[in-house]
C-alpha cells in the first residue's frame, strides 16, 4: 500500500499551508536571493573553470536554494521506498519541512565545506536558521508541539527516527555528488580534474560509512550502492581513493582522510561480501 505524502504542514487549529507557500515565501525574500546565488562545493573550483560550467557540470544541486528542492524529493523518495519504517504524517511533515528549510542559515554564513565544520559552526547555523524560520513559518500559539523545535530536533537528536531519515538524506545527497564529480572529471584538465577526483573521493569516503551504517537499519539503501549501472563507479572510487594528494586538496585534513583508506575499503569489503557481491 502506497503511503500518503502530504504537501502541506497541518496545525493543530485545523490550518495548513502548502510546503510550497513555504519554499516560495522564502526563495522572494533577500534570503532566498542570496542562496540562489550561491554555489555548492566551491571548494573545488579551479582557475579557469566558471561558475555557469560548475553549475552545468553538476546541475541544480550545485545551487544552494535548487539543492533544498533535491533534499525535499528525495525525503520523499525514502519515504515511499522504506518499505519497512512507520512513519506518522507528523513525521512526514516534519521531514519534509526539514529538507525545504535545513540550509536557509547558509544565506548568512556562506556555504561552509561539511569537512571543516565544527560544533561552534553548527551551533550558530542553528540559532540563525531558527530565527530566519520564525520569519517565514507561522506557528500555531496554541500548539503544544510547534513545528520549528521539531526540524531542530531533526537535525540534532540523534536518537529520533526523524534524524536518522534526514541523515540518510543528507548522505545520499553528498554521495550522489561524488559519483557525479568522478563521472566528469576526465573532461576536465590538470588541476581541474586532480580537484575533481579529489571531491569524489573525500566524499564517498566521508559519507559511504554512514549510509552502510544505515543499511542494516534501513535495507533499501543496499540497492543505491549495488545497482548494476552505479556499482562499478563505486569499486572504481574506492579503488582510486589513495591516488590523491587530499593535503593539497584540503589543507590539515589529509592525515585525516589517508588515514580513512584502508577503513573505508574494508568497510566496503565487508558490505560487498554481506550483500553477495
Amino acid at each position: 500500500m502506497n503511503k500518503f505524502i502530504p504537501e502541506s504542514i497541518s496545525y493543530e487549529d485545523g490550518t495548513q499551508i502548502p510546503l510550497k507557500e513555504i519554499r516560495r515565501r522564502y526563495a522572494d525574500s533577500k534570503y532566498g536571493k542570496i542562496l540562489d546565488d550561491q554555489l555548492r562545493w566551491k571548494i573545488g573550483i579551479r582557475e579557469g573553470t566558471t561558475p555557469d560550467q560548475w553549475r552545468k557540470m553538476f546541475g541544480a544541486d550545485v545551487n544552494n536554494l535548487l539543492h533544498l528542492d533535491l533534499s525535499h524529493g528525495l525525503v520523499r523518495t525514502v519515504i515511499r521506498r522504506f518499505k519497512g519504517v512507520e512513519l506518522t504524517q507528523d513525521d512526514m511533515e516534519i521531514l519534509l519541512l526539514t529538507a525545504q528549510t535545513h540550509d536557509w542559515a547558509e544565506a548568512v554564513t556562506g556555504d561552509k565545506s561539511f569537512i571543516y565544520k565544527n560544533k561552534k559552526d553548527e551551533d550558530e547555523e542553528v540559532g540563525i536558521l531558527q530565527a530566519i524560520m520564525e520569519e517565514f513559518i507561522p506557528e500555531d500559539k496554541k500548539s503544544s508541539v510547534p513545528k520549528i523545535p521539531q526540524v531542530i530536533s531533526a537535525l540534532n537528536d540523534k536518537s529520533t527516527l526523524r534524524y536518522r531519515i534526514f541523515n540518510v538524506v543528507e548522505n545520499l545527497g553528498y554521495l550522489r555528488t561524488s559519483k557525479r564529480a568522478y563521472e566528469v572529471r576526465d573532461k576536465f584538465e590538470d588541476e581541474q580534474r586532480d580537484s575533481l577526483h579529489a571531491l569524489a573521493c573525500q566524499a564517498f569516503m566521508t559519507h559511504k560509512p554512514t549510509v552502510i551504517d544505515y543499511s542494516h537499519e534501513f535495507p533499501e539503501l543496499a540497492e543505491f550502492f549495488l545497482h548494476p549501472r552505479s556499482l562499478p563507479i563505486w569499486n572504481d572510487i574506492q579503488a582510486d581513493c589513495d591516488k590523491i594528494d587530499y593535503e593539497k586538496h584540503y589543507p590539515g585534513k589529509g592525515k585525516h582522510f589517508e588515514k580513512k583508506i584502508p577503513e573505508v575499503r574494508k568497510m566496503w569489503s565487508d558490505f560487498l561480501a554481506r550483500n553477495g557481491c
